[in-house]
């Protein structure tokens, strides 16, 4: 015999056995239809984690796929700053030898210059004996004019 409170002010009713088995079959009916629904929830749950775990994984491949994609592009301006830095330094080299050859030639010009300048002094220096030469020998002509008779 089972004593089960009735809700009503601290009251008791017995149940008889046959009262205890319909009372134990609906606690038993209502902890089945408990754990059916927890079952269910349960899978649903599991279900939407793996559909969650699988949409996750397909993510994953593609940003993996991404990063290589961007790997090798970054790679490629890599080797084209690369290309940029060699021609950059070819540049600097070439202008290098180009301002060696500039001197050079300035010294050159220099030089050619200073000649120049030491050429037109000794042409000028001839014209000036040449002249005075010329005068000695127009004084010499006149003097053997004189002495023609």
């Amino acid at each position: 015999m089972i004593f089960v409170f009735d809700g009503h002010k601290d009251t008791f009713c017995r149940l008889t056995c046959t009262d205890q088995s319909r009372v134990y079959y609906s606690v038993l009916q209502d902890l089945s239809c408990f754990c059916r629904v927890t079952v269910s929830q349960l899978q649903q749950g599991s279900a939407s984690a793996v559909k969650v775990m699988k949409d996750s994984l397909v993510e994953s491949d593609n940003s993996v796929k991404q990063a290589h994609v961007a790997g090798d592009k970054m790679a490629a301006v890599t080797t084209a700053i690369k290309a940029i830095d060699d021609v950059n330094h070819g540049v600097a080299n070439a202008t290098t030898e180009q301002n060696e050859v500039i001197q050079s030639l300035d010294n050159d010009i220099h030089t050619i210059s200073e000649l120049s300048q030491q050429g037109q002094l000794n042409l000028n220096n001839t014209l000036a004996e040449c002249t005075r030469l010329k005068q000695q020998f127009d004084e010499l002509e006149k003097m053997v004019l004189r002495f023609k008779v």
